[in-house]
């Protein structure tokens, strides 16, 4: 009988950048595995069994850690918005104080050349 898998079968791949926050949107909260079986003709029977068996061996205890690392994922995610708000705020500041840079490089030259047309 083969046993249950997560829901992502397959290891993970890591995201390309910019993919990453969609990616974490949709798999902070951890969800109860729902048994199902691919055998033809007895398979909803198997997948009720399991799931009859799940009830009575590990339910409550899984609800109880699922509900811990629910609130830890969104902690995480509310912490991880934050500074992606951070981030963002940073990047409008250094573009801003880009710019006036430029203002005043283009001032310091011009001033250069003054003083040097003058000399």
């Amino acid at each position: 009988m083969p046993t249950p898998n997560p829901p992502h079968q397959n290891h993970p791949v890591l995201p390309a950048e910019g993919e990453i926050v969609p990616q974490l949107e949709e798999a902070w909260q951890v969800q109860e595995y729902e048994f199902q079986s691919e055998a033809r003709w007895v398979g909803k029977l198997v997948a009720q069994f399991r799931t009859a068996w799940n009830n009575v061996a590990s339910r409550w205890s899984v609800r109880h850690a699922i509900a811990q690392q629910n609130y830890i994922n969104l902690a995480i995610r509310r912490h991880f918005h934050h500074h992606v708000d951070w981030l963002v705020a940073l990047e409008k500041e250094n573009i801003e104080l880009r710019h006036q840079l430029a203002e005043l490089e283009a001032q310091i030259k011009q001033l250069h050349g003054r003083d040097t047309a003058e000399k």
